[in-house]
């Protein structure tokens, strides 16, 4: 895997001048990122729904759209309890296996999602946000790594001929959990993102001037009202092969965005809460030409239900044969 050095190249300067908003169409219970694509006609299309910052909230999101892949931009949790991230599974496991609306969905950790950085949450992590009270943290990051999520932790991994990229970091901001201090720290965790073939890139913090705005009364904390990570939008300016680049964090900077000097990039915003916490950001629908239904790197846990149930009836086929060859053995020794 070809990794980056952001000192082999210059630097470019960006200001939000170079931010160009979105229009996206409404579909009720969803918006839709503008498209010539249609999985209808083709289908190496995939269609994508993006969600984000959800924070233990996910049950209040209204009619979630039908897709192929559902995927998650950090902050599922508030503040990573084993009952937030069983409760977050289970969801997910219901909308795959039972509902069937998705083939796969996609999770990174973000900075409320504690207890999935083991050496933050017990040496900080513990003591600030759970009074001391030590939670199973190894148990949660299992279930993150081994549930109905496929997980990514600074991997990649292809689903239906789509490659995605994830990392929960973003910029360091009141000692949360997957905080890194811009600079290097910021610079060598992004160059680890491969430098081609990634289609989606997710991360929980924005790049700058991308749905990174905050707020006054948290500008005063910062610089400067956009707090994205520079180090990351430069790192983009490198990589090839990315056409979205899902994430959440700000959750006032929720929408899409483009920029003028990186044409061939989407950036979502999916905060699924608003800065007061309430549930009432529409999911993201986009569409991704992959290279085809027929690579992925992972089964689904669909696939592994089905797979399991045939092989639980093919046990069962083999007893009754069993049974009926040992029947008749025994009827020939009656005779």
């Amino acid at each position: 895997m070809m990794m980056g050095n952001q000192n082999d190249k210059a630097t470019i300067k960006f200001t939000e001048k170079d931010v160009v908003d979105t229009k996206l169409v409404d579909h009720g219970n969803y918006y839709l990122i503008p498209s010539d694509l249609d999985p209808a006609a083709d289908p190496s299309v995939i269609r994508v729904v993006a969600i984000s910052d959800t924070h233990s909230k996910h049950s209040q999101i209204a009619k979630l759209p039908d897709a192929d892949i559902l995927v998650h931009g950090g902050d599922f949790t508030n503040a990573g309890s084993l009952k937030d991230i069983k409760s977050y599974d289970k969801w997910i496991g219901d909308l795959v296996t039972n509902r069937k609306k998705y083939k796969y969905a996609v999770l990174i950790a973000g900075n409320h999602d504690i207890t999935l950085e083991a050496d933050y949450y017990t040496t900080v992590g513990c003591k600030r946000f759970h009074h001391g009270k030590m939670q199973n943290y190894q148990e949660c990051i299992r279930i993150a790594n081994d549930g109905n999520n496929v997980y990514l932790l600074d991997t990649k991994v292809e689903l239906f001929g789509v490659t995605f990229y994830g990392s929960p970091y973003q910029p360091e901001f009141c000692n949360w959990a997957f905080n890194l201090p811009r600079g290097k720290p910021s610079r060598d965790e992004w160059a680890k993102i491969p430098d081609k073939g990634v289609d989606v890139l997710m991360t929980h913090g924005p790049p700058m001037f991308h749905g990174d705005k905050v707020v006054p009364q948290f500008a005063k904390m910062n610089a400067s009202p956009f707090v994205g990570c520079d180090d990351l939008l430069q790192r983009l300016t490198e990589i090839q092969d990315v056409k979205f680049h899902i994430f959440g964090h700000i959750h006032e900077g929720y929408g899409v965005t483009q920029n003028k000097k990186l044409p061939n990039i989407t950036f979502v915003n999916a905060s699924s809460v608003d800065v007061a916490y309430r549930c009432v950001n529409k999911p993201i629908m986009f569409y991704v030409k992959g290279r085809g239904r027929e690579f992925c790197d992972v089964k689904s846990v669909l696939d592994q239900e089905e797979q399991e149930q045939e092989q639980e009836q093919k046990d069962a086929d083999d007893d009754n044969e069993n049974n009926d060859n040992q029947n008749d053995n025994d009827n020939q020794s009656q005779k």
